[in-house]
């Protein structure tokens, strides 16, 4: 039979089991040669077979027979399932980058119930449930799918080692916003130095996951955080990137990752999605760039307002929101209160209550706004709130500078009693107690 029809029966058969090549390879059949006849690269012969056949409990003949080639034979009723399911998955992802979470839900939902969905459909089916229900808000259901989506990584094929990464960025997303930034770093730390070998740490993904890294420990205070990965500027950058992490998989014998990534290379020079990414990455990069090397302002703001156009068209408002905190942020430290003022309203206005991190900075935004415009009580409001966000958010450090700050410009003001009652709130963030007769 033709090395091409021997190669989709026994993808076909393997998926219907739900194996990965490297489950099905073992003695006398590696991984590589499995991809091969896969791909009508390499005759199979009977020994191949016979061993194929063991492994994936079938007759033999079921691979090999072409009387069941035909429009109502075995192979074309799996095949069309095998299509049908991928249909399913598009037509999710494509609600899913329309905004309609309620449909795209249904239908990752469908192919994760399904019993003819194979593992590596299953997996991108929770990966798209986890993104729906984060657009959606429901940050602890996108945080829990994201979860059971990293345990069972060891049983998803090698390419969903390119989501990997993508999927660990959005759980650090989510646990940051609910307050488990600890947690959040610890994954990240994890997952971005078992990636280092194969190269996808310099992948979009991978970017984008050092960032948040790089944020989540300055939230946490931590000074000795290592540099920032250089971020490409185009497209260009991007294929580097995937192509450099796929010739380092080959280097390592892990054939699939290589083959899945100079996939991506490829279309990352005409996926709009990937300037997206772009946007996100340079967002994050932007603050911490600011925060690190304060000489670079002007360059981390030109790069927090590329992320903001960059964002312009995408349909989930809460990234448009962190583009424009980053952006407010750095407008602010160079003294153009007004347009930080607006970029922080409109970041506000993007927020549901679960973004409870993000919404405590764009109120401590505001709150220095307000204070520079001599509105103290809007002001007082802003620090409160952004001050109790903070610490919702499992971050008492943040939540005690901000009423720090406030106690400090109560102070210089002369307005002795409230800069009392805000250091109280500093100290009573930290778990110190002050005495009331305090003077």
């Amino acid at each position: 039979m033709p090395q091409d029809n021997f190669g989709r029966k026994l993808r076909s058969v393997r998926l219907q089991r739900g194996l990965t090549q490297a489950d099905l390879a073992g003695e006398g059949l590696s991984t590589s040669y499995i991809s091969l006849l896969e791909s009508g690269k390499r005759p199979p012969t009977s020994e191949a077979v016979l061993k194929l056949a063991a492994r994936l409990d079938v007759a033999p003949e079921l691979l090999v027979d072409t009387r069941n080639d035909g429009p109502g034979g075995w192979f074309a009723g799996a095949d069309a399932r095998d299509a049908e399911i991928e249909l399913e998955l598009r037509y999710a992802e494509a609600d899913l980058l329309a905004g309609d979470t309620t449909a795209a839900l249904r239908g990752f939902a469908a192919v994760w119930e399904s019993s003819a969905a194979s593992a590596g459909a299953r997996l991108d089916a929770l990966a798209g449930t986890a993104a729906a229900r984060e657009r959606a808000g429901y940050l602890e259901d996108a945080a829990d799918a994201y979860a059971q989506w990293l345990e069972l990584r060891d049983e998803s094929p090698e390419g969903c080692y390119g989501r990997w990464l993508a999927v660990t960025a959005g759980f650090c997303r989510c646990a940051r916003e609910l307050g488990r930034v600890a947690e959040a770093v610890e994954v990240a730390e994890k997952v971005l130095a078992e990636a280092g070998p194969p190269g996808l740490a310099g992948t979009p993904a991978g970017l984008e996951l050092a960032s948040l890294l790089a944020q989540m420990r300055d939230d946490l205070g931590d000074a000795a955080s290592g540099p920032l990965p250089p971020v490409p500027a185009d497209r260009a950058g991007w294929q580097a990137g995937y192509l450099s992490a796929s010739r380092q998989a080959k280097e390592l014998g892990r054939i699939e990752l290589a083959l899945s990534l100079a996939e991506r290379a490829v279309l990352s020079a005409t996926v709009e999605a990937e300037l997206r990414d772009l946007a996100r990455v340079r967002a994050c990069e932007a603050v911490t760039l600011a925060r690190r090397e304060p000489a670079e302002l002007t360059r981390a703001v030109e790069n927090a307002e590329a992320a903001v156009a960059g964002l312009a068209a995408e349909a989930h408002p809460p990234h448009i929101a962190h583009a424009e905190i980053a952006l407010a942020t750095l407008v602010a430290e160079a003294g153009d209160e007004d347009r930080a003022f607006a970029l922080a309203k409109a970041a506000l206005g993007r927020l549901g209550p679960p973004w409870r991190l993000s919404r405590a900075r764009a109120e401590l935004l505001l709150g220095r706004c307000h204070r520079g415009r001599e509105e103290l009580a809007e002001a007082d409001a802003c620090y409160e709130r952004a001050g109790r966000g903070f610490a919702e958010a499992g971050l008492p450090r943040l939540s005690a500078q901000v009423h720090l700050e406030l106690a400090g410009a109560r102070e210089r003001v002369g307005d002795v009693a409230e800069a009392l009652a805000a250091y109280r709130r500093a100290a009573a963030a930290m778990g110190l107690t002050v005495g009331e007769d305090i003077s």
